[in-house]
Formats: C-alpha cells, structure tokens, sequence
C-alpha cells in the first residue's frame, strides 16, 4: 500500500494536484461552521483514506 503523502493545511488546488500525481482518487467534502462564509482559502483539516487508492479530503475555509 502506497504511504498518502500529509496534505494537512494545504489549499484544496495544491493538495488536489499532490494526490493526483500519486494516482489517488479523490473526494472532497466541505465542513463549515455557522459562522463562517465560505469565502477565502480552502484548506484540507482532515484526510482519511477510504480505500487503497481513494482519499477522502474534509475541507474548511480561512
């Protein structure tokens, strides 16, 4: 099994283009609190691989 490279605080773009040059598939899901707007830089808060070659990435903006 391939190590997932750690895209922890990564703008989504740049953690999408990492993952894809390693042959992940990728799903993006949003967490946003009520507070927030999502306006500004999409950063990945969370990865979790949910299988041998797909990842799961949460994301939130700052």
């Amino acid at each position: 099994m391939e190590t997932l490279p750690d895209v922890l605080g990564y703008k989504i773009e740049d953690a999408i283009l990492l993952l894809e040059s390693n042959a992940f598939k990728i799903n993006v899901k949003e967490s946003i609190a009520k507070t927030c707007v999502e306006e500004g830089c999409a950063r990945v808060i969370r990865s979790k691989r949910v299988s041998q070659d797909e990842i799961e990435l949460i994301i939130s903006y700052f």
